[in-house]
């Protein structure tokens, strides 16, 4: 017959009812919750119908109608079995051994008035680590895919609609083991160099392998200085890493019986942390007829870099910057560069903390300037125009003591070239069209054109 029994609690003080919660969970949240209720003046209830051989939880707590109380501490209790007696185990039989971990049946006796079994596996006797929890009308059970040289545990027990039989014997098998291969090293790649003082060792997992002997050294051969850890991980951490070091790596898995062999030996080194200097990308090394007017710049971007810095020079050897900024993009515009000029260019990166070398060096040269329109040349007028024998040109002087006046004909033929001078003579040129250039620095700082008579 189905298990009653009485609950009862202490009054809580002011309370008008004491509420109830009974459950076969700690969690008071499965299909099997019951709660009732019932006055403060009521010593206590009786419920009926609990199950055979259960474990239940309870807990109380006092209400009247404008508060309730926390509830009370959680207490057990085992109802007593119906059944008395749990199923008797068949086979595998007890500490057997070699046992296939492909497929493994699990039988066990019938019990009358039973109709339902609970059958557990797990890797220890305390079935703390349970691999199968299943329920079965059958008294037999296959389990596939168990792990090679390992031991197992395993127990039934009967089912009713009145509660549980008892647990039937614990008993244990052990699978066969199979041969052990080396595991193979993922990370970090062999002969790789790190910027940290810590890494992660990673390698593939084996089959059958219950665990992991990791060694670390100093000495390619391990012949010292070895560091050894086990791990049931295919992972494992590694700290305190020296700059400047070579550490030598490998690794080899294990079961209950045997160990595989040793996996390749792999090495990194530990190096100060730094960045990668960028790689220049446009406009492309010693490219010419480069656009005085918007010039675009462009590198590689560099790994952990915030920023950027570009410099650009009328040397080599950036001695004399023409211009230099800051960047977080990997490309920056310039304008107004000078016609008929090379310039030089480079990039380095950087973080909050370090800088890296300088990119290679690369050059350009910009178009050559010939017409009179172009916005970056001198504006200057020349009288009398048209001339005969003297032009004079307007013209500020102040920054063209280093420059030549240069005149060509509509042909682009070079009929005078001489120092600057807003004053010349002309009376030689035969009548026509010619253009006269300004040069600074052997550079086209500005063009006009005259006619001489």
């Amino acid at each position: 017959m189905p298990i009653s029994l009485f609950f009862s609690a202490n009054k809580v003080t002011g309370s008008v009812n004491i509420d109830y919660q009974l459950d076969t969970t700690l969690n008071f949240n499965s299909e099997l919750l019951r709660e009732f209720t019932h006055a403060s003046t009521t010593s206590g209830q009786t419920v009926s119908n609990l199950r055979y051989g259960q474990k239940y939880f309870w807990r109380v707590r006092g209400r009247h109608e404008k508060d309730e109380s926390e509830w009370s501490s959680v207490w057990s209790f085992t109802t007593a079995f119906e059944l008395t007696q749990g199923p008797d185990l068949v086979s595998p039989m007890n500490n057997a051994i070699d046992i296939t971990y492909e497929n493994v049946e699990l039988t066990w006796t019938s019990l009358t008035t039973i109709n339902t079994y609970q059958y557990q596996l797990s890797e220890d006797a305390n079935f703390t680590t349970i691999v199968k929890n299943k329920k079965t009308s059958l008294t037999f059970a296959p389990v596939a895919n168990l792990t090679p040289s390992k031991n197992y545990y395993w127990r039934v027990r009967g089912e009713n609609v009145n509660g549980y039989s008892p647990w039937s014997a614990v008993w244990a098998f052990t699978t066969v083991a199979v041969e052990l291969v080396p595991p193979i090293q993922l990370l970090p790649q062999n002969n790789s160099t790190i910027m940290e003082d810590e890494v992660d060792l990673t390698w593939s997992d084996v089959f059958g392998a219950n665990g992991y002997k990791v060694q670390i050294s100093l000495s390619e051969s391990f012949s010292s200085g070895v560091s050894e850890f086990l791990t049931v991980a295919t992972i494992h951490p590694i700290s305190g890493l020296n700059v400047g070091s070579t550490y030598f790596w490998r690794v080899r898995a294990y079961d209950n019986i045997a160990e595989s062999d040793w996996s390749e030996s792999w090495s990194f080194s530990i190096i100060e942390p730094s960045l990668e200097a960028p790689v220049l990308v446009s406009p492309a090394n010693n490219s010419t007829g480069i656009s005085i007017d918007g010039v675009t710049y462009s590198w590689t971007d560099v790994s952990e870099a915030n920023s950027y810095t570009i410099e650009i020079s009328e040397d080599e050897s950036f001695d004399n910057l023409f211009y230099t900024t800051s960047t977080s993009s990997t490309s920056h515009q310039v304008n107004k560069l000078l016609c008929g000029k090379t310039y030089f260019w480079r990039v380095n990166a950087s973080d909050e903390s370090l800088i890296s070398e300088w990119s290679d060096v690369w050059s350009f040269a910009t178009t050559q300037c010939t017409g009179v329109n172009e916005s970056s040349l001198l504006k200057f007028n020349i009288y009398p125009n048209p001339a005969k024998h003297y032009i004079k040109l307007d013209i500020d002087t102040a920054h063209l003591s280093n420059s030549t006046v240069q005149i060509y004909s509509v042909l682009g033929q070079l009929i005078i070239s001489k120092p600057f001078s807003p004053n010349l003579e002309i009376s030689a040129l035969k009548s026509g069209m010619y253009l006269l250039q300004i040069k600074r620095d052997g550079v086209i700082a500005g063009t006009a054109k005259f006619l001489k008579e």
